[in-house]
């Protein structure tokens, strides 16, 4: 005797609670794969239509393309174009000279303490004096094997032109390396 068994299974309508997660993982522009880029004419196409647009148009002297509007032209076909780039390198420079030694100190200090990093750069920005804002790094931990642990803190201070060495240093326990290379002391 055969029988068979047919399970049938009602319907369920499962509410979503974390729809708004889904955008975060979701892509937010899906591709489209039957869309191509656009191909780009080759110079002498370029040249002749130019050439076809300059004829039609009646003007009587036909210009010629020079070198550097060539060489621009396939710089731009390689999606780069030098003549009017600047450089972003000279504005990221201009903004970092504007911060004080002291914000850049406070920037150093956030980061450790936000994502647990046991070492500490604050070397080459002209300090002159150590801030108490170094207190903080007591508090500072990490995580290994999901243990939490106080960080084993290693502070690189070098070529700065600090006096005197601040107190809070010596309070913070947690110091296995102070780097004081090529100390300035004026």
């Amino acid at each position: 005797m055969n029988c068979n068994l047919v399970y049938e299974y009602d319907q369920v309508d499962w509410l979503d609670t974390d729809a708004s997660e889904d955008e975060d993982y979701l892509p937010q522009f899906p591709r489209q794969e039957k869309e191509e880029f656009p191909i780009v004419p080759s110079i002498e196409k370029y040249n002749q239509q130019k050439y076809c647009i300059e004829h039609t148009s009646s003007i009587s002297s036909i210009s010629s393309i020079s070198e550097d509007d060539v060489d621009d032209f396939s710089d731009r076909k390689r999606g780069r174009m030098n003549s009017m780039s600047w450089d972003t390198n000279d504005t990221r420079r201009k903004k970092k000279s504007n911060e004080t030694p002291l914000s850049k100190v406070r920037k150093a200090i956030d980061n450790v303490v936000d994502n647990g990093i046991e070492q500490v750069d604050i070397s080459n920005i002209e300090l002159e004096d150590i801030p108490d804002e170094i207190g903080e790094l007591a508090y500072v931990t990490v995580l290994h094997n999901d243990i939490v642990k106080s960080a084993s803190l290693q502070l690189f201070l070098y070529n700065n032109r600090i006096h005197t060495l601040s107190p809070v240093l010596f309070r913070l326990k947690n110091l296995t390396v102070l780097s004081l290379r090529k100390f300035i002391s004026i």
